[in-house]
C-alpha cells in the first residue's frame, strides 16, 4: 500500500504541474489579409447568432444558408473558416496533460488491481504503448488528416465553451468551437 501512496502522490504532483501550465488558452483565428476579410463580409449578409456561418471551401461559399460549422471550422459571423492557428505552448501542454492523465489513470488501476506483482511491469509497459498509439492515431484522424500537424480554433470568449446557450431561436448552430 505504501507503493500505491507514493505512486498516487507522484500522479497528483504531475497533474498539478500540468494544470498550472495549462491554465490559460488563447488562440484566435484571423484572416490572412484585411482585404480578404472585407471581401467575405461584402458579398454575404451576417448570419444570426454568434456561432452560425455558411460552409466555405476553396474560396467559394458551398451553402448560402446559415447553419452550424463543421468540426475544425469556426465562424466569423459570415462564413465557416478552417481553424488555422498553430497551438501555443498552453494548448500543447493541455494535449500532453490529457495523454499523461490517461497513462497515469490506467497505470494506477493496474498497480492496485494486479494480483501478480511480477506482471505489473509488463502491464504498465503495455498500457504506456497502447495509450501512445491511440493518441497518435487520434492526432492523425484530425484535420489535416494523415498528418501529425494540429491546428486550433482557440478560445476568445467564455461563450466559446457553451455555444448551445447562444443559439438564435430559429437556427440551431451548435457545433464544436473549442478545437481540438
Amino acid at each position: 500500500m505504501a507503493k500505491f501512496k507514493k505512486f498516487a502522490l507522484l500522479q497528483f504532483s504531475i497533474l498539478v504541474i500540468l494544470l498550472s501550465c495549462c491554465f490559460q488558452i488563447n488562440c484566435n483565428n484571423q484572416y490572412k489579409t484585411k482585404e480578404e476579410r472585407k471581401e467575405y463580409q461584402s458579398t454575404q449578409d451576417r448570419c444570426p447568432g454568434r456561432y452560425c456561418g455558411r460552409l466555405y471551401e476553396n474560396g467559394l461559399v458551398v451553402n448560402s444558408h446559415c447553419g452550424a460549422c463543421n468540426s475544425g471550422d469556426q465562424t466569423d459571423g459570415w462564413v465557416c473558416l478552417p481553424c488555422s492557428m498553430i497551438p501555443s505552448s498552453y494548448e500543447w501542454c493541455y494535449l500532453v496533460f490529457v495523454l499523461l492523465f490517461a497513462i497515469l489513470l490506467n497505470g494506477s488501476i493496474i498497480v492496485v488491481t494486479s494480483k501478480k506483482k511480477r506482471d505489473v511491469v509488463y502491464l504498465l509497459v503495455s498500457c504506456f504503448f497502447e495509450t501512445i498509439i491511440a493518441y497518435i492515431l487520434t492526432l492523425i484522424s484530425f484535420n489535416p488528416k494523415g498528418s501529425l500537424s494540429v491546428y486550433c480554433c482557440g478560445v476568445s470568449r467564455f461563450s466559446d465553451w457553451f455555444p448551445s446557450f447562444y443559439n438564435p431561436p430559429n437556427f440551431h448552430c451548435m457545433s464544436e468551437n473549442v478545437y481540438p
